[in-house]
């Protein structure tokens, strides 16, 4: 018989690992207590354990929030009070800093040049604040959080839109000059809502990228000469312009029928017009085109949401470029500087989606799948290795995975079936073969991703398209019957996805402010989370495949027109990170049997200040248990900082950038289950991680009766 309440009782273990994600469907007994019954604002870490999420903060080129720091100047007695926002000077050393708060004796300063100097003088303007001297005040940890916090949002304040209208249409980066620099671009309606402008980030903040302008071209021939280069000056009459761009589409120079468009400056002293003249090019020799008529301005139609796909087709380093669609306008290629549309001689000319196979651009065009030639995006037609391919069904994303050992496959996803191209060119040796799956497996737009495998949404949850051991082989899987309830109420919501290979994650963003990360570590499902944001997302920075410096920088763009960058900083963009999980209620490993809780040993891992509360219920929540009601603790601090700064009741160490910490809090009641509730909400406190918790328990009696 088990041993009574009263009894002298052996204090027992249950060791609660956080793994598994987010369980809905799952029932509790054949649920590992780790899982999740509800969260918010907590991500799966791809090392173990449940990690609150990092925040998130505006982008425009400038200082970050994120990277704000404070010093403190303390005065010897106030002659004047300043206030926030004001900028305290030196009058001794002219150093300057912009208040954030002011205490009884001191004043917190961000954005500071130069060194404040004991003894000195602080003015604002002209207005004596008081004298300088030796600081005496402590810096709590706490005290420490709130103050950078402050400081970001002063840093925050700078930082802006790019200016138009509405949504922010799309924001990638792209490698750009010699050495090349990552650099990041925003597409925004303009303030009329007419069309869209090209933004970049710089220092000084968003900074419009000019377009330039086209001018077809018929009859190119060589005649003794080269052909024209990027950077030669075009004539035709007295007329000149500065080529930024041949875009050579069809036919041949050496037999006097290439043919295409230049992507030119304005023509000066006047513009061009129809020829006769041809025009000529600087350093081409005897070189002619025949224009059709003159330049037109390079314009992007508004109400898109751009794709890209950053690509090389041209072998050298200076040949990565952006290549972008909207579903509105041409597809175009960027370098950072010239905007090129490309024509495919579709009609209407707008794709959807975006893609790269063995060397081809291909461009979405309802359900067929239109390709370059190879090595040559401005090159569409058959003559050159351009093809279309019909798949029966809208495409909705590409995918490019290794299909052998020697080439690769394109998985071409539409709204209703999936479909793999192989091969590695339209015709001959290598020509294309397409290959249907009869699964009814299909993607939501914009949900389509890659990390080692391909992930995209459809309509029975997340599906992780795989090679398998006989190459050419594909395999699929659905990752998330546990969420499916969730997957059914936001599946339509989607509004754009994006991957972080740096947190092994795919993340799904939708229109209702919310946002699933699903952890996948080396092809294995870890689990997946739900996030509440702050800001609705309209686009992401789906050109990771670029950085120069390994730079693992990801960007969103928000429905109110902000280029936001992803895990930074302690907030949302300023705001409150409200953040809970609720465990699966654990047993003990023995249901039905009452215990008396002792003590709960939390294991945390955390690098700054943290602070959270830790809650739980007993017995399924049963009023007929007397300790059932939920039991609450202060919050639960834990801070790094020195050992001569220690302070009781806070858990304190010196160096390491991260670590692990038992915290221990007392428990009470009696029950035959237990789960937990951990949550902190603040805007200064750094991202911590839960990895286990330890149930200190006394075990009793058999349950008797019904409830």
């Amino acid at each position: 018989m088990p041993m009574a309440l009263g009894a002298a009782a052996k204090i027992r273990y249950s060791q609660m690992k956080m793994r598994g994600g987010l369980d809905l469907v799952t029932p509790t007994l054949d649920l590992p207590s780790g899982f999740l019954r509800s969260s918010e604002n907590f991500e799966v870490s791809e090392t173990g354990g449940y990690r609150r999420i990092d925040g998130y903060e505006r982008f425009d080129g400038r200082p970050a929030p994120s990277a704000a720091t404070f010093i403190i100047v303390q005065i010897d007695a106030y002659q004047n009070t300043p206030s926030v926002g004001s900028t305290l000077t030196d009058n001794g050393t002219a150093a300057t800093g912009v208040i954030v708060s002011v205490q009884s004796n001191y004043m917190v300063l961000t954005k500071v040049v130069g060194t404040h100097t004991v003894g000195n003088l602080q003015k604002v303007g002209a207005t004596n604040i008081g004298t300088m001297v030796t600081q005496t005040v402590v810096m709590t940890p706490i005290l420490l959080a709130q103050y950078t916090a402050l400081a970001a949002d002063n840093y925050r304040a700078d930082i802006t839109k790019p200016t138009g209208s509405g949504a922010l249409r799309g924001v990638a980066t792209l490698a750009v000059g010699t050495p090349p620099v990552d650099k990041t671009y925003a597409f925004r309606d303009n303030a009329g809502g007419t069309a869209v402008d090209v933004w970049v980030a710089s220092g000084t903040g968003w900074t419009a990228v000019p377009f330039f302008r086209e001018v077809s071209f018929t009859t190119g021939t060589l005649g003794g000469g080269s052909i024209p280069l990027d950077g030669c000056t075009i004539t035709q009459g007295a007329n000149s312009a500065t080529v930024k761009r041949v875009v050579w589409q069809s036919g041949s120079w050496s037999g006097g029928t290439a043919a295409g468009r230049f992507i030119v400056t304005t023509p000066a002293p006047g513009e061009f017009v129809a020829s006769p003249p041809n025009a000529t090019f600087s350093g081409a020799g005897a070189t002619t085109a025949a224009l059709t008529g003159a330049s037109t301005a390079i314009t992007l139609s508004p109400g898109g949401k751009f794709e890209f796909f950053v690509w090389n087709f041209f072998g050298q380093a200076s040949g990565l470029r952006l290549y972008g669609c909207d579903g509105v306008n041409r597809m175009f290629e960027f370098d950072g500087t010239t905007l090129v549309p490309i024509t495919t001689g579709t009609t209407p000319d707008t794709p959807k989606h975006i893609g790269v196979m063995a060397n081809h651009l291909f461009g979405a065009f309802q359900s067929s799948a239109i390709h370059s030639g190879p090595a040559v995006p401005y090159k569409w037609t058959s003559t050159d290795g351009g093809s279309e391919i019909a798949t029966g069904d809208t495409i909705t994303g590409f995918a490019s995975l290794q299909g052998s050992q020697t080439a690769p496959s394109l998985a071409i996803y539409g709204t209703r079936q999936l479909s793999m191209l192989y091969g590695t060119a339209s015709s001959g040796a290598g020509a294309w073969t397409l290959s249907r799956f009869d699964q009814g497996i299909g993607a939501i737009d914009y949900s389509v991703q890659r990390m080692d495998d391909a992930y995209s949404l459809d309509d029975p949850g997340v599906i992780k398209l795989r090679a398998v051991q006989d190459f050419g082989n594909f395999s699929p899987s659905t990752l998330t019957h546990t969420i499916e309830t969730l997957i059914q109420q936001k599946r339509t919501l989607l509004a754009n996805s994006i991957i972080n290979r740096v947190k092994s994650q795919y993340r799904l963003f939708f229109s209702d402010n919310t946002a699933l990360y699903l952890t996948i570590v080396n092809g294995k499902y870890l689990g997946s989370a739900l996030q509440r944001l702050q800001h609705a997302v309209y686009c992401t920075s789906n050109s990771d495949n670029n950085r120069v410096n390994g730079n693992p920088d990801l960007f969103i763009g928000t429905t109110d027109g902000y280029v936001m960058q992803l895990d930074k900083g302690t907030s949302f963009d300023g705001a409150v990170i409200d953040a809970y999980l609720e465990t699966n209620w654990d047993t003990m490993g023995s249901p039905r049997i009452i215990k008396r809780m002792v003590r709960a040993a939390l294991e945390a891992q955390f690098s700054t200040y943290v602070q959270f509360t830790l809650s739980y219920t007993l017995g399924y929540g049963s009023s007929s248990i007397k300790e059932s009601a939920i039991t609450s603790y202060a919050p639960l601090s834990t801070t790094q900082v020195n050992w001569d700064a220690f302070v009781w009741d806070l858990f304190t160490w010196d160096g390491g950038s991260s670590f692990e910490v038992p915290i221990e809090v007392e428990l009470k009641g009696r029950g035959d289950t237990i789960k937990y509730r951990i949550a902190s909400g603040s805007n200064y406190i750094a991202s911590y991680t839960i990895n286990s918790l330890i149930t200190h328990y006394e075990q009793g009696r058999q349950m008797r009766g019904m409830r």
